[in-house]
């Protein structure tokens, strides 16, 4: 078997480590124009918000104090909120709303209320930018690192060996753990509520204290650089991780036993690099932070596969099963419709089918999965597997999230309060656990007013325990009515929600008894 020196693969191992590194630069340099914006943004508040006064050096503290408590006008503070639909990802986006949307800033606005606010609004705006740039780099250093890996590995054993793609589920799993312990969108969320916290006090303590304009933009110029180095920190270890992540899952693929730790050597290596440098782990027992990188901040160790003398024979014809998920040796010159027609023995036609058009509608499914989030949150799945799972395999119950995407996109188009629509979506959640979809309509019978003629109070549970007991009258045209105590609930047939939810003091003469 032609090889390579282990010296050779050591320096391939650092030189795709630095290759994934000059990825992260790239978007480094994006998300510090993110922080660069904020800046100007930001400054252009202040501008806006405290005016003139901004060049006015005579003002003692108590008129200074009293300038920043003074009324805002509500028509400036609707500007400033709606801010926010600027932000593109639909999390940050809602969470942001509910956060204006809270009691603090439903009365009079002062000025400074309105400018920490705006403050971070801005900060959230970064943080959408970090969080789109850093998620395209990540999966982008996930999937090279995995190929990459599976090219030198047939290069080091002087065979073209087939290998599977990365399936979706790995990658997933990747994103979802990476090195520091909770989703890098928590980090980054963390991150600019501090730089947030960080500039309002910059700006209402230099305001406060008499510094000049100039001076007050210099400190929050210097602030933002502490984001900056906070983002770049960020981005280059999770790089490190994922990369080294997605090359264990190559040497999985390849049925590589174990892997050597591949520390930088010059003089910025860590002592705990240093300690590892060399060693060998098995793969099953790779663990970041523990003895696969990163290690620690700005960690640039990397591993290579440790290639034993049985490697050769069980790659000269392999592929993962796309159901089972597990790695199978094939027996020589089987061509692909042979090992399609297997599948399809094995597992049944249909389901393999599903399986193909999952891996192929992966992009789109990922831009339907994240626009469907946006809407109802994690009731359409908690990842893209779980979303693909449930549309291609439980029609029914994708037909039911369809339908409550449709029903609280209504929820948020109508011109309630949000502490309403709240109320609306918390409802619906509360019937769907028993069972019953509720449209719109029916949804603000039950949480809406009850006052005037012929309307009559009743509880949510009231009607959940209307709903507990069969439906009893049939309406003209075939909608099913619960209906006891004055209380009746109609149910559409095709789609089985409740339309409507209303009292009455005796049946309809038109109703059918079922």
């Amino acid at each position: 078997m032609a090889t390579k020196s282990n010296t050779y693969w050591d320096r391939r191992a650092n030189q795709r480590m630095a290759e994934y590194h000059r990825e992260a630069e790239k978007t480094i340099h994006l998300v510090n124009r993110a922080y660069d914006k904020g800046l100007k943004d930001i400054e252009g508040s202040i501008k806006r918000i405290l005016g003139k006064y901004i060049r006015d050096s005579g003002l003692s503290q108590a008129e200074a104090i009293a300038l920043l408590n003074s009324p805002l006008p509500r028509a400036e503070w609707e500007a400033i909120k709606e801010q926010y639909m600027k932000v593109k990802d639909p999390e940050v986006r809602r969470k942001l709303l509910n956060i204006l949307n809270a009691p603090a800033y439903s009365g009079r606005i002062s000025r400074l209320v309105a400018l920490k606010a705006d403050i971070y609004i801005q900060s959230k705006l970064i943080m959408d930018a970090e969080i789109a740039q850093s998620t395209t780099n990540y999966l982008r250093v996930t999937d090279q690192a995995y190929y990459r890996t599976m090219f030198d590995l047939q290069q080091g054993l002087g065979l073209a060996f087939e290998f599977a793609a990365i399936p979706t589920k790995v990658v997933e799993e990747i994103l979802r753990n990476p090195w520091s312990g909770e989703h890098f969108s928590q980090r980054v969320w963390k991150n600019t509520d501090y730089l947030a916290e960080q500039a309002a006090e910059v700006i209402t303590g230099g305001w406060e204290s008499g510094i000049s304009y100039k001076q007050m933009t210099d400190q929050l110029a210097e602030l933002m650089e502490v984001g900056k180095f906070a983002a770049s920190r960020l981005i280059r270890t999770e790089s490190t991780y994922m990369a080294n992540a997605a090359e264990i899952e190559s040497y999985k693929e390849a049925e590589i036993e174990k892997y050597i730790f591949i520390a930088t050597l010059d003089l910025r290596t860590s002592q705990t690099c240093q300690d590892l440098d060399g060693e060998i782990f098995l793969v099953s027992e790779a663990k970041a932070n523990v003895n696969l990188p990163a290690m620690h901040p700005f960690c640039r160790s990397t591993t290579r596969a440790l290639i034993d003398a049985g490697v050769e024979f069980r790659l000269q014809r392999r592929a993962r099963n796309p159901i089972t998920g597990e790695a199978e040796t094939l027996p020589p010159g089987m061509t692909y419709k042979e090992w399609r027609a297997g599948l399809d023995k094995q597992h049944g036609a249909d389901r393999v089918a599903v399986m193909e058009k999952m891996t192929r509608n992966r992009v789109a499914d990922r831009k339907q999965y994240d626009e469907f989030k946006g809407v109802v949150g994690e009731d359409v799945g908690s990842n893209l597997s779980d979303f693909q799972d449930l549309k291609y395999t439980e029609p029914d119950k994708w037909a039911a999230v369809k339908r409550q995407v449709n029903t609280f996109r209504k929820i948020d188009a109508g011109s309630y309060s949000e502490a309403y629509k709240d109320r609306l979506r918390d409802t619906y959640r509360y019937f769907k656990q028993e069972g019953h979809e509720f449209t719109i309509h029916a949804l603000n019978r039950v949480e809406g007013p009850k006052t005037g003629k012929g309307k009559v109070n009743f509880s949510l549970d009231d009607v959940r325990a209307l709903l507990g007991q069969p439906a009893n009258y049939r309406q003209p045209g075939g909608k099913l009515i619960y209906y006891r105590d004055g209380l009746s609930a109609v149910q559409a047939l095709d789609t089985g929600e409740i339309v409507s939810v209303v009292t009455r003091a005796k049946p309809r003469t038109d109703w059918e008894v079922i």
